[in-house]
């Protein structure tokens, strides 16, 4: 009877294991060897990248040191990358690091950058062929030379969204022509690729970023990145249109899911580019991106993100497989605070529902799991985030946290107290059939809910006419082109209204959608003072709001019975019309003082 795999001690820090897989064909057992490389050394490799799948490990591995059990997905993969007359070497984590060791998984969670970057070539496994997946390198290849503006007539003069209706119409009505019409299988073919376990894990990010270069397999058939990226960045806002203007869904699949298929893939290539052209990443900007994604563990949604930060060398980040995961959080959230990037964590932080008492309302909820509605609220949340707001002055924010990392301590004043606050907002249904018309008719509720609550209001505080003040309140001041409104007759909140028929609603699919996501994040409110405001869908009667020097945004807070009157809740962010732009610096009562958030 074979032994037991027994897996030999290395180095962690300086050493890294490589399988030598053996050749054979597609049904013969799997064999290899695992050896030991220090990193520097001129070895070629391959790295292997894929979703783990279930850990009922079914299938094994044979090696000269015993058998190895590995999952059906993995032996998968190693199936079909096998050579059929050579050896392979290739690493692959389940393999190459001891899984049952956890400091030698902390000091190798570390090096995966290393590891990844230094292979000849990143090999993704997608899984077998199924759901008509052989069209799709069919699909991709003509992506990628087909000139659209030539082939579908289009007028260069034409702004993006007059061009993204005008294509999708001539695909709809085309029978012949490069591109398979809208109703080939090819399209869904290529959707539901997409929507893969692989797109959704939050380790594939680092691994696919620094690659050298990446092959994408799929059953027995195989594509280049590049080829995938130039094809997907060609068509990619007109497929977005394609599922928002479609009549139906069909198959029970939401909108959400399939814009966040697309948007998944997108956020790879963007992320690849940066990284690739030197850009810096922080560590606090990639842990938000990496809260649409899934994670085995919480704490990789921490851990996984470290090698593509340029500021994530300081070893309170060093990754902790036996710590207590409160500990890791606070100990991620107090570095951060330390390297002055406290701003940042505050734009996504505030009460979560749900969330482990580990979070403190100061340290934004990093290990949440994704679902189909993240895709608008990562959307609103950076709309939020344009550097468009000044209503802390041009002062530098001050933080500090405790001892324990508990609780932070920052300088703020009291503003107001909201005194209302609305119900729509914040929905969390799905979207599922035609998904323009459910976005219009959602935003226009919202829109008749925020005019009905401020009926009773005489003047608006900055002197503005009241319907000016609802109408920029409830855009948060914004449009799509990411300039603030300057002329409130024609603000978008008009465009939207005065939208009634398809095809206009299809022209003011920017703005529908812009104004939706900041719908599904925050709701309208009216303070003591009579000011109207956007504030986190959390935010409740009572809650205050607060002025923090430095800050793009105001923030809610919440006092707590049996605390302090300065030791407060974190409610989240909000949008109060006319203090945006530090006006409420210059007001009676403005004085900061130390307020303690927990």
């Amino acid at each position: 009877m074979a032994h037991s795999y027994q897996s030999e001690a290395i180095n962690p820090t300086d050493e890294f294991r490589i399988l030598r897989l053996k050749p054979g064909a597609e049904d013969d057992a799997l064999s290899g060897d695992i050896i030991t490389a220090r990193f520097g050394d001129e070895v070629e490799y391959e790295a292997l990248s894929y979703a783990w799948g279930s850990d009922v490990k079914t299938r094994q591995l044979s090696t000269p040191r015993g058998v190895l059990p590995i999952t059906e997905f993995l032996a998968s993969a190693l199936r079909c990358l096998r050579r059929s007359d050579d050896d392979l070497l290739i690493w692959a984590d389940a393999v190459c690091i001891n899984q049952g060791d956890n400091q030698e998984k902390n000091h190798q969670v570390r090096r995966i950058r290393d590891i990844f970057a230094g292979a000849e070539m990143v090999r993704v496994h997608l899984g077998d062929e199924r759901d008509n997946s052989e069209l799709v390198p069919g699909l991709l290849e003509v992506l990628t030379t087909v000139d659209l503006q030539k082939e579908y007539n289009l007028d260069p003069a034409w702004d993006r969204y007059t061009r993204h209706i005008k294509l999708l119409e001539r695909l709809k009505a085309y029978d012949h022509g490069p591109l398979p019409a809208l109703d080939d299988p090819s399209w869904r073919a290529l959707q539901t690729l997409f929507r893969r376990p692989w797109f959704k894990r939050v380790w594939v990010i680092q691994e696919y970023v620094v690659a050298k270069d990446v092959t994408f397999h799929c059953g027995r058939w195989s594509i280049r990145s590049c080829v995938l990226r130039d094809a997907l960045e060609k068509l990619y806002h007109d497929l977005i249109m394609q599922v928002y203007t479609s009549k139906e869904n069909s198959d029970g699949e939401t909108v959400e899911g399939i814009v966040n298929s697309y948007m998944s893939v997108i956020l790879l290539f963007f992320l690849r580019k940066s990284y690739k052209n030197g850009r810096e990443l922080r560590l606090v900007e990639l842990l938000q991106k990496g809260r649409s994604k899934l994670a085995t563990r919480s704490r990789d949604h921490l851990f996984a993100l470290l090698g593509l930060a340029n500021d994530a060398g300081d070893p309170a980040f060093d990754p902790d497989y036996e710590e207590p995961l409160a500990m890791v959080v606070r100990r991620y959230a107090s570095a951060i605070v330390k390297q002055g990037h406290g701003a940042y964590l505050l734009e996504d932080a505030g009460v979560v529902p749900g969330a482990p008492d580990c979070f403190p309302s100061w340290v934004p909820y990093w290990t949440s799991m994704s679902d189909g509605q993240e895709t608008w609220r990562v959307l609103g949340r950076e709309i939020l985030s344009r550097n468009v707001y000044s209503a802390g002055g041009e002062h530098t924010s001050h933080m500090s946290d405790n001892n324990d990392h508990t609780t932070l301590t920052t300088r703020a004043s009291i503003f107001d107290t909201i005194a209302k606050v609305g119900t729509s907002g914040g929905d969390r249904r799905y979207i599922t059939g035609t998904a323009g018309s459910e976005i219009r008719e959602s935003v226009n509720r919202w829109f008749d809910e925020a005019l009905a609550m401020t009926s009773e209001l005489v003047v608006y505080p900055t002197g503005e006419p009241l319907g000016a003040a609802l109408r920029r309140s409830i855009i948060a001041d914004l449009c799509y082109d990411d300039a603030r409104v300057s002329r409130p007759s024609v603000s978008m909140y008009d465009r939207i209204r005065r939208t009634h028929g398809d095809e206009e609603l299809n022209l003011e699919y920017q703005n529908f959608t812009h104004v939706f996501a900041i719908h599904r994040l925050m709701r309208f409110c009216i303070t003591e003072k009579g000011y109207m405001g956007l504030c986190s869908t959390e935010a409740r009667v009572g809650d205050d709001v607060y002025i923090l020097p430095g800050m793009q945004t105001p923030y809610t807070m919440r006092r707590t019975a049996g605390r302090q009157d300065n030791e407060l809740r974190l409610v989240g962010r909000c949008y109060i019309h006319g203090i945006m732009d530090g006006e409420a610096l210059t007001l009676p009562g403005y004085e900061p003082k130390d307020i303690h958030n927990w």
